[in-house]
């Protein structure tokens, strides 16, 4: 019984080993900081992007101007 234990820790053990090595994987996710400009990027138009953020900073700025 002690060889069966052994082995399926030898397992457990090789398994998150193997874990590290793909990408993306829970054991080796970790936060990245992500540009909202670039993924914004992706959905709109640079100009749409641009007018969007300019309208985005009156707004913050006409509020804080009150």
């Amino acid at each position: 019984m002690s060889d069966v234990v052994r082995r399926i820790e030898d397992l457990e053990w090789e398994v998150n080993r193997l874990k590290v090595l793909i990408p993306g994987s829970e054991a080796s996710a970790k936060p990245a900081p992500v540009s909202l400009r670039g993924a914004a990027r992706l959905l709109v138009s640079m100009d749409e992007l641009e007018r969007g953020i300019e309208e985005a900073k009156s707004a913050i700025f006409r509020y804080e101007l009150r």
